[in-house]
């Protein structure tokens, strides 16, 4: 199944995440960039266009939580 939502929450305000669809996510060279500097981190909101079905690989620089919703 095909997904067209995908929702992606860093709640850090010092620590950013790095993630890759279907690959290895490296620290400070990963396409998708969950930033750090805001007061309550980063969130990236993919809709109406097709999720890619690979696997989604997140590391980040330091220890932190990530929240991932898909629909």
């Amino acid at each position: 199944n095909r997904r067209n939502y995908l929702y992606l929450l860093n709640p850090s305000a010092s620590i950013a995440v790095y993630c890759n669809f279907g690959a290895a996510a490296v620290v400070g060279s990963s396409p998708i960039i969950l930033a750090n500097g805001t007061p309550r981190g980063d969130i990236l909101i993919w809709e109406s266009v097709f999720v890619p079905n690979d696997d989604l690989n997140c590391i980040a620089s330091s220890a932190t939580t990530i929240y991932i919703g898909a629909k």
